[in-house]
Order: structure tokens, then C-alpha cells, then sequence
């Protein structure tokens, strides 16, 4: 018998461990076996997972080594149920990026889509009450509602009441400029998140992405969402230009603010900049963007990631895909696999199908599986297919032409650094030991 305070084990048990690899990471070792996996520190303890892969009993291996080393790789077997070949299945939830409008009463710098002036032939609310309906009959469970500006689209409230009505979740990104006291109070039971865009952490700063008087406005919306129980989370993204000037500015706007409200509340940097109306972007200085501010995000929110990555493979998570192939609707009907869609072409329009969308759910079906990290090169060889999931496909795949996307042998990954992999091995280690700790 091997009995510790949390452990109790049959010292004739063996156990029944394969389909795994032993990744080494500086001084000690990840075995890894699809989406879990359990760190070894040293030698001794690669050598007893290794005695009991093969079958050897537990009582056997104890006259051979430290009992503080048997017991910690006896631990994280039996946590993380090792033995147990099967990945919790279950069916995700689906969700939608719904683009209303490309009308927007600001002009910001970054802004990806240059919204600004309205669309020709954008749908009517009808037709997006249409879609609302097809996409609850394929079992979608939210929707995201993007612009442009939300709340410039007309009849903007009979739509997120509709949408609530067939039970779908109801995400709105804004930059709440334009989202009064009394308009939140109307719609606040008919949207269960809000994404407000406040890009600097006073009026000054913000001024320079999105234009003068808007910073008090956006944070008003932010409070009155707030106010009226809606969960609410900022989305910033800083200028490049002097960040690193600008970080202790955004560390106290964001601390203030998470004092201020303590419940339902969320702030959200975003680490990578994409190509926008005036700034244009490239490797070196997304690597600089990003290294600042996940700094600052560790200040902010210390062991969120280590916690929420922990957390989640923990209850049985595992990423495959970036979430390429979920569908995204521009303001005229346009289908597309990403939300991304100035970056990739359209397969259809939701008016050419008459609003019918089972053709496009076969080949979303068919994308998702072809371009998940199982299929992909080189990911469908790697340890980590599970965990890292490919990242972003637009980002890394070769080619994403429909015609390629239907052969996955076709789609090749740009290649994976080994400072990717390392970045996945130190967040394993750092995360374990934040569970066993």
C-alpha cells in the first residue's frame, strides 16, 4: 500500500500508459498525451513513468527510488487520469459574427475594416431577422453583432429583441459613443455581453486613435451597461507609436477601473495589430506590441493565464483550430470563414442561397476538419496539436483557396518556431505547477 495524505494506491497496481510523448523543456520533462499532461522534474522521475509504462507494479518501484519522486509522478497520473485514452466530446457551442453596418461615426487609425461610410445593398432588418432564423435552425447558440457602429444601424432594438427571442446569446461590440442612458436601459435585457473599444486611458490618448470628446462617452456606456446588470468588457488597443511610454498609463486606468467595478467586469488588450486605415503592420512590430503588453497584462491580472490555461484543460479542453471555418456575415450578405473578412474572399452571399444555409454548414464542416491541427503539416505530427491548435490559419496556412481548403495534404503551416513551442512547454510547466502547488 502507498498512502500519503491526498494519495492511497494498491502497491500491486500497474498501470496501462501509451500513446504518449516526453518533451524535454530546460531541466525537466512534459509527457504529453493528446490535451493532457504531466511535468517530471528530473531524471528519477522520467525513469519511474517510464518502468511504469511498461507495466511494472508500484510496490516494485519503490525499492528503487526517492519516495517524494514516486509519489509526485503517482500524483499527476492519477489526477490527470492518464490512462484514459478519451477527450471530452462535447458538442460546442456555435456561434455567428453578425457585421449590421459599415456606418461609423468614428474614423480611428487602426480600424481594420475602414468603416465609415455605409455599405451599398446592406441587409434589411428583415433579411437579418432572416438569417437570425437560419442560424437558429443550425443550432447556433450565440451571435456576435459587430460594425462599423451598431448602434447606427436602424431598428438596431427590434433586431437584438428577435435574436433574444429564438434564445441565442447576444454579444454587441460598439464604441459606445453613441449608446445613451435610456437606449442601455432598454436593450440591457436583450444583450448578455458588451464589448466597448476604448483605446487610450484618458481623453488625450484616445483622442489620437479615435478622435476628439469620445473618451467619457465610451466610458459612460461602459458604467451604464454596468448599471443595468449587462457584462461588460473593455477592448483596448494602444497606439504603437510610444507605447512603452503609455504602459503605466494604461496600468492605472485599468487598476482603477477594476476596483471601481468589482463584478461582471472585464478589460481586454489586444496583442497583435492588423494593417488599419493608417498604420501598416509587420512581424518585428507585433513581436515588440505583443511583449509589452502581455507584460502589462500579467501586472494587471497576475495568473490569469496561467489559471485560465490550467483551468481549461483541466475540466478536458483542447484546441484544435484558431476557430476558422464559424461563419461570419458582412453587412451585405457576404459569407465568410472568419471574422477577419478584409483578409480573405467570400464563398457566397446569404441572398444567392435565399437565406438557406446547409450547403455552407457541408463546407464549414469540411473546412474545420481539413485545416484543424490534426490535418494540417506539420502540426498533425507534433505533441502540442492538441494544446497550441495550429494558431491563427489566415496567419500561418500557406494558401486558404476553397480549392485548397477541400484537400488538407494541400495546406501546409508556415513553419513553427521552436520559441512557439517553448512558449506552450513553459506555460505547461508554469500551470501545473500552479495546480499542484
Amino acid at each position: 500500500m502507498c498512502q500519503d495524505n491526498f494519495l492511497e494506491i494498491d502497491g500491486t497496481k500497474t498501470y496501462i500508459l501509451k500513446n504518449f510523448s516526453i518533451e524535454k523543456y530546460e531541466s525537466k520533462y512534459i509527457v504529453i498525451k493528446k490535451n493532457k499532461w504531466i511535468v517530471l522534474e528530473n531524471d528519477s522521475q522520467k525513469e519511474i513513468f517510464n518502468l511504469l509504462s511498461m507495466s511494472k507494479k508500484i510496490e516494485d518501484i519503490f525499492k528503487n527510488f526517492e519516495e517524494e519522486d514516486i509519489l509526485n509522478v503517482l500524483t499527476q497520473i492519477e489526477a490527470k487520469k492518464f490512462e484514459i485514452e478519451e477527450m471530452n466530446d462535447e458538442e460546442r457551442t456555435k456561434g455567428a459574427y453578425i457585421y449590421l453596418t459599415n456606418e461609423c461615426n468614428l474614423t480611428c487609425s487602426h480600424c481594420y475594416m475602414n468603416s465609415g461610410k455605409k455599405n451599398k445593398n446592406e441587409l434589411t432588418t428583415e433579411e437579418i431577422k432572416k438569417l437570425l432564423l437560419a442560424l437558429n435552425k443550425k443550432m447556433y447558440t450565440h451571435i456576435t453583432f459587430t460594425g462599423g457602429e451598431v448602434f447606427l444601424k436602424k431598428e438596431f432594438d427590434s433586431i437584438l429583441k428577435f435574436s433574444k427571442k429564438l434564445g441565442l446569446k447576444n454579444i454587441v461590440l460598439t464604441n459606445g459613443t453613441l449608446a445613451t442612458k435610456k437606449m442601455i436601459s432598454e436593450l440591457a435585457p436583450f444583450i448578455d455581453e458588451v464589448q466597448v473599444s476604448i483605446d487610450g486611458y484618458d481623453e488625450k490618448t484616445n483622442s489620437e486613435i479615435r478622435g476628439k470628446g469620445n473618451f467619457n462617452l465610451a466610458k459612460q456606456a461602459v458604467e451604464n451597461f454596468l448599471e443595468n446588470g449587462v457584462k461588460t468588457v473593455i477592448a483596448i488597443t494602444p497606439q504603437y507609436e510610444n507605447l512603452s511610454e503609455k504602459l503605466d498609463g494604461y496600468k492605472k486606468f485599468s487598476k482603477d477601473l477594476l476596483e471601481k467595478f468589482e463584478k461582471n467586469f472585464k478589460i481586454k488588450f489586444s496583442l497583435e495589430l492588423l494593417d488599419g486605415r493608417d498604420f501598416k503592420s509587420d512581424i518585428d512590430k507585433n513581436k515588440k506590441y505583443n511583449f509589452q503588453l502581455s507584460r502589462l497584462i500579467d501586472e494587471i491580472y497576475p495568473n490569469e493565464k496561467i489559471n485560465n490555461f490550467a483551468l481549461n484543460y483541466e475540466n478536458g479542453g483542447y484546441i484544435i483550430n484558431c476557430g476558422y471555418g464559424e461563419l461570419t456575415f458582412s453587412s451585405n450578405g457576404d459569407i465568410f470563414m472568419c471574422s477577419l473578412i478584409e483578409k480573405i474572399d467570400k464563398i457566397n452571399n446569404v441572398r444567392n442561397i435565399n437565406f438557406d444555409l446547409s450547403e455552407v454548414e457541408d463546407l464549414t464542416k469540411k473546412v474545420k476538419d481539413n485545416t484543424s491541427s490534426l490535418n494540417i503539416k506539420p502540426c498533425k505530427n507534433c505533441s502540442l496539436k492538441y494544446i497550441c491548435g495550429g494558431g491563427c490559419r489566415i496567419k500561418y496556412l500557406s494558401s486558404l483557396e476553397t480549392t485548397k481548403i477541400l484537400n488538407c495534404e494541400e495546406l501546409i503551416r508556415k513553419k513553427c518556431t521552436i520559441e512557439t513551442k517553448n512558449y506552450f512547454y513553459k506555460l505547461m510547466i508554469e500551470s501545473n505547477e500552479y495546480l499542484f502547488s
